[in-house]
């Protein structure tokens, strides 16, 4: 009964950090999304897509021009970070939450490919999504909001059938001890 409590207390526990945000549904995709909470300052890129890992998920992938509406029409006027970077391998641009790259909205003349104004080069997206801006690639040290997202959740029935599965392998390794 004492491990059927522990992982209970477990799985609550890792479900805080993302109840601590205000979280948005897209009807079209099932994912839901938030702004970065990051107190004092604003995050960086690296910053704010360790935040979304922390709570489950990654900086927002933006697949089309619909899902691009959305989020503008969802958080309003500013400059956001987006998960797209070529940190890795610079030109080459990847979404941080592994998924391919088939839609970008670039402004004219960027990617910039060349150095940031201090002579760094630029790895990081962002965009103004309050605008008819498109994306923008920024160095490192460049500091705004992220949009976070999150693959949809389970049903209900899974997240239990899951508890379960792990209630079961933990009382069948305590028997096999």
């Amino acid at each position: 009964m004492k491990t059927v409590a522990l992982v209970m207390l477990l799985v609550s526990l890792l479900a805080l950090p993302a109840m601590a945000y205000d979280w948005v549904v897209n009807p079209a995709n099932g994912h839901r999304y938030t702004l970065t909470n990051t107190p004092i300052l604003q995050p960086t890129w690296v910053e704010a897509e360790a935040e979304a890992v922390s709570v489950g998920g990654h900086l927002a992938t933006i697949r089309n021009a619909a899902e691009e509406k959305w989020l503008k029409d969802t958080y309003g006027t500013d400059w956001l970070w987006i998960g797209l970077n070529d940190a890795e391998n610079w030109g080459t641009f990847v979404w941080s939450s592994g998924e391919s790259v088939s839609y970008t909205n670039w402004n004219s003349d960027e990617p910039s490919y060349t150095n940031g104004p201090g002579g760094e080069r630029e790895y990081y997206v962002g965009y103004n999504i309050g605008t008819e801006c498109g994306w923008n690639d920024f160095p490192d040290w460049y500091r705004m909001y992220g949009i976070i997202e999150l693959q949809p959740v389970p049903e209900p029935s899974s997240f239990l059938a899951l508890c379960g599965g792990v209630i079961g392998l933990l009382a069948f390794r305590r028997r096999l001890t």
